[in-house]
């Protein structure tokens, strides 16, 4: 019933759109490129009086070149309509009177030929580009693109940060979904921020922040979407990109590859491969107090650690015009990863006032190595009746992941009087998954003028998880039973969308419908435990822009959003970190529900935004402890319900020819509300966040740029985040006919990038200073090879497969 009654207000709208539309003319067309006959974007379309030239009224064409005016009905001048587009000749028609609906069917535009020789483009892309939906921020020609690796740039763009344990958080919310050149991860917070630490960041183009997204858009990622798009050439015959990124922190760090494309008229064909090698250094200090009948217990834990990670990445995609309608495309992916840790943990427990009781002393030893492999496929078929495309694409992804950590524990007593023989324990952590998709979507247009996107969509997931935990004794290893797990976990999930859009003078409106069905069977054969769920629903959205004048407009919207729980985060599956500290899975999480909304008003290129959102059974990191043991462990749980309230201000200013400023600065309230462990939680404050970037051109082709990241205390969940704060710099320039680029960069300039956590919640008393080696200075040199011959820009790369909610312990 809900189903059809909301498929039934849309229509309703589409209907009730076109008879509003019925006060004017109506003038259709498609602008087309006379060469090869595809449609042209972004073509400036004018009907002004034939008798003086006064505008009457304007419009640009769409994506597939359609443009749609409404000429008042009372006028009675003649009139003409003028096309105009850069790089080709203008269009004008012949003098008419409107007095019914006219379609001038296809307009052709003839390509001008300019001897590039003789000019020199001289435009800029801005760093950030304020857009109706979302945020581009240009990372490709910016020192931003020289972070070394993909998880360091994102941490210095405008609304996202990162928490300790490898969280996005976009707007002081998580449940971010990541993409990768527009196909959803498939991977969880921990495994997707090892992946984003293996992937160099000098290979990205541009990153597309999306608060709202539409209903053709997985419903996963309550805070919205971020899209990471990496570097293409679609446009050179070929074009082949050398890359090289090094510099130091405390240790060194490299990462080096290259690009390659091949593009003919009828079939491109392109690849990427890279080598990473990253040596970084991580540390926290832990303060936390236990109070129980044996007395008053001060935990002081102390952790310093180097992390080596070295792997490659590579990629290969191509795709065949089969003729002007039908394009097949393929893209295959891989990774091969080894991470190592090395790790000294320091556990002082005292008694007040300041009386040492004993001390523990581990050494811990990690060696994980990750190969993952995905394959995709596509077909296109573009369509003349409703000018309109189908494309359908199949994917397949294993995931191998093998975990090996080692503890040594040494026991001191208050005379650091070893007073017990050391112990060895390990973690062995074996983990694949195997993800396999399907998906197909549908774009025309309907009577009246109303544009559709259809769409469905098919995944499974499963994964093997067999943990072992082993206790050395006699030379070898024996494994614990009581203390392992052998976890297998699968999701099914199947879903289609509907997307109904329409243009009504000076509105535009578009409404959405997601349905989605998720089967889920998480069972844990050690303990014997099954927890199967089965639930469908359904995720409407609804935007609204209206235009007020030229520079100025204002938009509304609305969806729903849900996210899952992590795989790993289901497994109950016990992880220690020392004797008084683990982590447990929750097999009961539930899966957390959003209604966002969202009111934006634009001038220009300054955009003032307030957003309101309400999650129910939102998913948050807690720790518990148990004061007869002295044990304080992490785990995930529903929180009852979460309230954001944001508003926000993006500004870019040129302040000279030569001096470009942004500013971002957004006030958000975030507000947590449950009973945990028996207690009432209600966790509130009101956290700003301030971004501000500058770019200087201090002479033709080199330019200097100073960024700035602010954050006030932000509460989540349990956890107080104290402010931080973090300054970067860098150089760019270009030489040898812009083929050489040079970046150079100083992350972290003032090293304060530090995270200081805390919770008094319940009977914890809990304190976290912890951080890495975000102070380094890079030097990024990239050298392009290439042919300056063009070809049209009709290629449709594939782009990587999905992965999701993966979890690596």
């Amino acid at each position: 019933m809900r189903f059809s009654g909301l498929l039934g207000f849309i229509f309703f709208m589409a209907f009730i759109s076109s008879r509003s539309l019925a006060q004017g003319i109506i003038i259709t067309g498609k602008v087309i490129n006379q060469k090869n006959a595809e449609g042209e974007k972004g073509a400036t379309i004018i009907v002004k009086t034939k008798k003086d030239s006064a505008i009457v009224v304007t419009t640009i064409s769409n994506n597939t070149g359609d443009f749609e005016l409404s000429v008042p009905s009372a006028l009675k001048d003649s009139v003409i309509l003028s096309v105009s587009l850069l790089g080709f000749e203008s269009y004008a028609s012949d003098g008419w009177v409107p007095q019914k609906p006219l379609d001038f069917k296809s307009i052709s535009l003839i390509e001008k030929h300019i001897n590039l020789k003789e000019v020199e483009i001289v435009s800029k892309k801005p760093f950030i580009e304020q857009k109706n939906d979302r945020i581009t921020v240009n990372v490709g020609s910016s020192p931003v693109g020289n972070s070394g690796t993909v998880f360091d740039m994102l941490q210095k763009l405008p609304g996202i940060t990162v928490d300790p344990v490898g969280n996005i958080l976009l707007h002081g919310k998580q449940g971010v979904k990541v993409y990768i050149n527009g196909r959803p991860s498939y991977l969880s917070s921990g495994d997707l921020a090892n992946l984003l630490k293996s992937l160099p960041s000098s290979n990205v183009n541009t990153v597309d922040i999306i608060a709202n997204p539409s209903a053709k858009f997985d419903a996963s990622g309550n805070a919205g979407i971020v899209i990471i798009n990496t570097k293409k050439n679609t446009k050179d015959l070929y074009s082949v990109t050398l890359s090289t990124t090094n510099g130091f922190g405390k240790y060194f760090q490299s990462n080096s590859g290259l690009n390659w494309t091949v593009n003919q008229r009828d079939f491109y064909l392109a690849g990427s491969y890279f080598y990473t090698d990253n040596n970084t250094f991580r540390y926290s200090d832990l303060y936390r107090r236990v109070i129980n009948p044996q007395g008053i217990f001060d935990f002081k834990q102390f952790s310093n650690g180097k992390l080596e990670n070295s792997g490659s990445s590579y990629n290969l995609n191509g795709g065949i015009d089969l003729n002007k309608h039908n394009k097949l495309g393929f893209s295959i992916d891989g990774l091969v990863n080894n991470n190592k840790v090395s790790e000294l943990n320091s556990t002082y427990i005292n008694t007040p006032p300041s009386l040492l009781d004993s001390t523990l002393l581990i050494n811990n030893h990690e060696l994980n190595k990750t190969n993952s492999f995905s394959a995709g496929a596509f077909y296109e078929l573009k369509t003349d009746t409703t000018n309109g495309k189908l494309h359908a694409e199949i994917n397949y992804s294993d995931y191998d992941y093998n975990g090996l950590q080692t503890f040594q524990t040494q026991y001191y007593d208050k005379n650091s009087v070893q007073y017990k023989a050391p112990d060895m324990v390990r973690n062995v952590a074996p983990a694949n998954i195997r993800i396999f998709s399907s998906q197909i979507d549908l774009n025309g247009k309907m009577p009246w003028n109303v544009l559709y996107e259809v769409g469905g969509k098919y995944s499974t997931v499963k994964t093997d998880n067999n943990y072992k935990f082993e206790t050395a004794a006699n030379d070898d290893f024996i494994i614990d039973p009581n203390k392992s797990d052998h976890f297998l976990y699968k999701e099914t999930i199947s879903a289609g969308y509907v997307n109904l859009s329409k243009r009504i003078k000076k509105y535009t409106i578009q409404a959405g419908l997601r349905l989605e069905n998720t089967q889920s069977d998480a069972n844990s054969l050690t303990n014997n435990l099954m927890v199967d769920r089965s639930y469908t629903n359904l995720f409407p959205s609804f935007f609204l822009q209206r235009e007020l004048t030229a520079n100025s407009q204002i938009n509304l919207n609305y969806s729903r959003r849900i996210d899952r729980p992590d795989y790993q985060d289901l497994n109950p599956f016990v992880v220690f970190n020392d004797k008084y500290t683990y982590s447990v899975g929750n097999p009961y999480l539930k899966p957390q529900f959003t209604n966002n909304f969202q009111l934006s008003y634009t001038y220009k290129e300054i955009t003032i935004a307030s957003s309101y959102s309400y999650t129910t059974d939102a998913i948050s990191q807690i720790t518990q402890q148990i004061d007869s043991s002295k044990i304080t462990y992490t785990t995930s749980a529903n929180i009852n319900k979460l309230t954001n309230y944001s508003l926000s201000i993006s500004y870019p200013l040129t302040i000279t020819s030569w001096w470009d400023f942004y500013t971002y600065i957004e006030g958000y309230h975030n507000r947590y509300q449950s009973i945990l462990s028996g207690q009432a939680l209600d966790n509130q404050k009101f956290t700003v966040t301030v971004f501000t970037e500058q770019d200087l051109k201090l002479a033709k082709d080199l330019n200097f740029s100073l960024s700035f990241n602010y954050r006030s205390s932000a509460y989540n969940g349990i956890y107080l985040f104290k402010p931080t704060y973090f300054f970067n710099t860098g150089l760019t320039e270009k030489l040898l006919s812009k083929k050489l680029l040079l970046r150079l960069s100083l992350d972290d300039i003032f090293n304060t990038q530090k995270s200081k956590v805390t919770t008094n919640f319940s009977n914890m008393n809990y304190n976290l200073v912890s951080g890495r080696d975000s102070r380094r200075i890079l030097l990024g040199i990239s050298y392009t090879i290439g042919s300056e011959k063009r070809r049209p820009d009709d290629s449709n790369t594939l782009n990587k497969d999905e992965r999701k909610r993966i979890k690596k312990e």
